[in-house]
């Protein structure tokens, strides 16, 4: 996955929200954008080496209806508007013949600078369920949702540059406990996110290759009701949330990450190790009318150091951050 925090692209809605569903026959349409950035400082024996920037925004479009109780479908449909990789204080890839690898702090300034790469386009479709075995609106005194999603794979994707996204096919699980005491809804979140692989490996017909990476997400939090008019059908909620999340190992082209790398690598397949991300997150939920809401959400993020590419000693530094932001308009058809 290009990007650590964006472990799956619908929507924000959270707490209280996040367990919402129509009832049967009933249906929510939303639309959201949301945009990204994530900046790495690169070092190499713990010398500066530079930076890379990743960002993108995208829109996503979505429908679900209530099929029976506790449970409801949707469909939505996701669409890049624009992904990009640049690169701060380039270096040129040099030579370490002690080590016999490649050195960006053998290399040196690339003043003239590096050309961002860019990809844009449609990634796909999710088909999806949500279900609450039990649920505070039947009675219980918590609700626990289950969603299951996939999404279809799609033959363009940002990493051989014709188009955007991640190529392969995606599944993505859910689970969220929420309770409610009072004016506050916390809740405890669990997510997996697994991403196919795409490409044709010439040494394996059955194999992919390149493959995104795989990730987990644990987040915690609690949305406070602010205000509410309940003559005129209005409210206001504000959340809170901390997050941690993990990706696996990446197999992806060699050059993605790193300003210039030696043509023996170029555009081959090569390993981005794991890492972990924590940060912390703000939500704004407002009722202007029933049949309305208007959902904001903020996350900041931090990245634990981690090799870009096996080939080259170059990783993150703890100069690193990423920020997530998202805006959702749901029509209720309730």
């Amino acid at each position: 996955m290009l990007f650590p925090l964006l472990v799956l692209t619908i929507p924000s809605a959270q707490a209280a929200d996040l367990t919402d569903q129509p009832e049967r026959l009933k249906g929510d349409a939303s639309i959201g954008y949301s945009f990204e950035q994530n900046s790495l400082g690169l070092s190499e024996s713990g010398e500066d080496v530079g930076g890379v920037q990743s960002g993108a925004h995208l829109l996503e479009i979505r429908a679900e209806m209530g099929v029976a109780p506790g449970l409801s479908v949707f469909l939505q449909f996701d669409s890049g508007l624009s992904q990009t990789v640049s690169y701060s204080d380039p270096r040129s890839m040099g030579w370490n013949p002690q080590e016999d690898q490649g050195s960006a702090l053998n290399g040196t300034a690339i003043e003239e600078g590096v050309e961002a790469l860019n990809g844009k386009g449609f990634e796909g479709v999710w088909l999806g369920a949500r279900g609450t075995p039990f649920s505070e609106t039947r009675g219980a005194r918590a609700t626990w949702l289950i969603e299951m999603a996939l999404r279809t794979a799609n033959k363009t994707n940002f990493y051989t540059q014709d188009g955007s996204g991640d190529g392969g096919g995606i599944f993505h699980i859910d689970n969220v406990f929420a309770t409610t005491r009072g004016s506050t809804h916390p809740y405890i979140q669990a997510s997996y996110t697994r991403r196919g692989g795409f490409g044709e490996n010439p040494d394996d017909a059955e194999a992919n290759l390149y493959d995104p990476a795989d990730s987990i997400r644990m987040t915690a939090g609690a949305e406070f009701d602010t205000w509410s008019d309940i003559a005129n059908a209005r409210a206001l909620s504000l959340e809170g949330r901390l997050f941690f999340a993990y990706q696996s190992p990446t197999i992806l082209p060699s050059g993605i990450f790193l300003a210039e790398v030696l043509p023996g690598t170029e555009n081959t397949p090569v390993t981005r190790s794991e890492y972990s991300s924590f940060g912390l997150g703000f939500g704004l939920h407002w009722t202007p009318i029933a049949e309305l809401e208007i959902d904001f959400s903020l996350d900041l993020g931090w990245p634990t150091p981690h090799r870009l590419e096996h080939p080259y000693p170059v990783y993150s530094s703890f100069q690193s951050g990423a920020v997530h932001t998202g805006l959702a308009l749901t029509y209720r058809y309730r």
